[in-house]
């Protein structure tokens, strides 16, 4: 009996060797990659001016409110006002907005107003006509659609 205990001592101690050499024998690997980049796409700040003696404008440059005009007879003109829509951005504006009213309540008045809308640098006119044919025209330009207005 002592022979069987020696040798089943003998033969966990060797099994215990092999499970520690099995156990030194390991590795581990790890590995990690980032990649970073900031892009900068500018700012946009269009304002609206005019020349026109006492033209309001309010503080953040975005709306123009013209002086008003009478009292007057049933034929008036007010003349040309000349409104300048400005990109003071730092990038190209590729469509723009432009919204014209006219608030009355006077139907007779308002579809008798004339509307020219010339951009920089153009031979015709991208609209010139009736306040009321300007959402209706076909141009893509009053549209919103198609237009560029260069930065200063």
């Amino acid at each position: 009996m002592a022979y069987s205990v020696k040798v089943l001592t003998v033969g966990a101690l060797g099994v215990a060797a092999f499970a520690l050499i099995g156990a030194g024998a390991n590795a581990t690997f790890t590995d990690g990659v980032q990649a970073q980049q900031v892009i900068t796409a500018g700012t946009m700040n269009m304002a609206i001016t005019s020349r026109a003696a006492n033209a309001w404008r309010s503080p953040d440059g975005k709306t123009l409110t013209l002086d008003p005009v009478g009292p007057v007879g049933s034929t008036f003109t007010t003349g040309p006002q000349t409104i300048i829509v400005s990109n003071n951005s730092t990038i190209d504006a590729k469509m723009v907005k432009l919204v014209v009213t006219a608030p009355t309540s006077n139907a007779e008045l308002r579809d008798g107003i004339y509307v020219k809308i010339q951009m920089a640098g153009a031979n015709n006119p991208v609209y010139d006509g009736l306040l009321t044919q300007l959402q209706s025209s076909a141009s893509p330009f009053v549209l919103g659609r198609r237009s560029r207005l260069a930065r200063r």
